[in-house]
């Protein structure tokens, strides 16, 4: 499956995957694939996006077909991601609706963010409770290597005199390069064929990088950050109040979800 431009994308007839992929009958392998592939096409631009129904209807049947897994999508974890997908799903983007409107539409309008709220937590608790090196929490559980330590921008962006052991680690896009270092999990493995494939996709600003701070490229100007940089620029100002309506990130964070839900089921 080829990646299409918007122009492509939104024409009337345009190929349309849920018309091709049963969803219930997908290998988790395809369902990884089709993610990576709805990134690309539709929100590979922060605050930006872009859909002629596909997106929606993989976060609809992803919502619709999580289930307790592994050591991380378990207990009370799944109810309420399941929800905040589902929402996302039912979203219709309206900052203005009469106060008139019915609860139901008010919440679908402005759901979103309240999604992308939920969803961004739970990927900075993905990228910890697989790491090596953090614990859940986001304290540090073994020494990390001073190499690594500068690549993730660690103490400060200052090079240590020897591996950090102690601390805690708040920041999500740090967090991000720790789990990816030389990181043969194959969520990780497929974060960073993502990342090659939006390196050369001229229409992309934001690509998935293995560095904090990499500024890749320029296209008409504009910096290609990394995946890390993307969340660093949009997780303090969501989650301290400063971004009132994050909803268009929220379609990507639930795609970034899904690569770890079915690479995580995916036999190596």
């Amino acid at each position: 499956m080829g990646v299409r431009s918007n122009q492509k994308l939104l024409v009337h007839d345009a190929p349309q995957i849920r018309n091709h992929v049963g969803f219930e009958k997908a290998s988790h392998c395809l369902k990884v694939h089709i993610a990576e592939k709805l990134i690309l096409e539709s929100c590979s631009r922060k605050g930006s996006f872009c859909e002629s129904g596909d997106v929606t209807w993989y976060i609809r049947e992803f919502g619709r077909e999580l289930k307790r897994h592994g050591d991380v999508f378990t207990g009370r974890r799944v109810q309420p991601l399941r929800a905040a997908l589902l929402l996302l799903a039912n979203l219709h983007f309206s900052s203005a609706l009469p106060l008139n409107s019915s609860d139901c539409e008010h919440i679908r309008a402005g759901g979103g963010a309240m999604s992308a709220m939920y969803l961004l937590s739970q990927l900075e608790f993905l990228f910890r409770k697989k790491s090596r090196y953090l614990k859940e929490d986001g304290t540090i559980k073994r020494p990390i290597p001073v190499t690594l330590c500068v690549k993730a921008g660690l103490n400060n962006g200052k090079r240590p005199k020897k591996p950090i052991s102690n601390g805690r680690i708040n920041n999500i896009d740090q967090a991000l390069v720790l789990y990816l270092y030389r990181n043969n999990q194959l969520p990780a493995k497929r974060l960073k064929i993502l990342e090659e494939k939006l390196l050369r996709c001229k229409t992309t600003f934001f690509a998935i990088a293995s560095d904090a701070c990499a500024i890749r490229n320029t296209i008409n100007g504009h910096c290609i950050l990394g995946i890390a940089g993307r969340l660093k620029t949009v997780r303090h100002p969501v989650m301290h109040g400063a971004l009132p309506d994050p909803s268009s990130e929220a379609m990507f964070f639930g795609l970034l979800i899904a690569i770890f839900y079915y690479g995580e089921r995916t036999p190596s």
